[in-house]
């Protein structure tokens, strides 16, 4: 979405830019870089802010259109319209193409199969059940697939504040943070997936820590990392991949 910005006190920046267009289904707010879904227009809700959608509505020109689907009224007279699952012609807009929804990002989380019209999402394996929801969107209406962790309820967060690393229950938001361990100035934090170990920074100490995870999210084994001449060591990275650890440092 595009906004439109006066720099100059006499808006000569602004001069001879051009028309804005809209993409394909939208309908653009007349004097700015707003654009609308066209199914919008003449709702019955001011969606540009001057109102411009909801004034001249009308069906005239739906017989001269030819459209394939359907014809909504218009401050312009009509305009084309598609079933769900599709979408206007980008050149001729009268005629309606099916969405390939597996093509754009955002429909399902994993697996995907297209439809004329629709889509069906599917998950990996069986640790993941499927659930389908509404958005998020620029519709705000559009289905969408999520696939959820069945063992998401295990979850846990580590914080790295100043004077500790701590624990907390993401689903529980009464429980109180654990801490798992101390330090001066504890500052980067990340997760080594495939070994399940927890690395931190403290910058003060100019040191890196390891320690081993458990199911409960509870450490142990806490290592001092024999990395020498670290100068204030910042953010961490963990590789988990290739075994690498990447450390940032603030100083010279």
């Amino acid at each position: 979405m595009q906004s439109t910005h006066f720099f100059s006190g006499d808006n000569s920046d602004e001069e001879d830019c051009g028309e804005y267009r809209c993409p394909p289904g939208k309908w653009h707010c007349n004097g700015t870089g707003h654009c609308i879904d066209e199914i919008k227009l003449c709702d019955g809700v001011k969606d540009c802010a001057d109102g411009a959608d909801e004034e001249h509505c009308s069906q005239n020109l739906c017989p001269s259109l030819g459209c394939q689907a359907g014809c909504h009224a218009s401050p312009h007279g009509g305009v084309c319209t598609c079933p769900n699952g599709y979408r206007l012609d980008e050149r001729f807009h009268r005629t309606c193409s099916d969405i390939n929804e597996c093509a754009e990002f955002g429909y399902c989380d994993q697996l995907c199969a297209n439809h004329r019209p629709g889509f069906t999402c599917s998950c990996i394996g069986e640790c993941y059940t499927l659930m389908m929801l509404h958005g998020p969107g620029q519709d705000n209406l559009t289905t969408r697939g999520y696939c959820i962790s069945q063992n998401a309820e295990k979850m846990k967060l580590f914080v790295a504040r100043r004077e500790g690393l701590y624990k907390l229950e993401p689903n529980g938001p009464n429980a109180e943070p654990k801490r798992l361990a101390s330090g001066e100035f504890i500052y980067g934090i990340d997760f080594d997936y495939g070994d399940r170990k927890v690395f931190w920074t403290d910058r003060l100490s100019h040191s890196a820590f390891s320690a081993d995870v458990d199911e409960e999210g509870d450490i142990s084994h806490i290592k001092k990392l024999g990395l020498k001449s670290l100068v204030y060591p910042r953010s961490l990275a963990v590789d988990w991949i290739t075994n690498t650890l990447y450390i940032i440092e603030s100083g010279e």
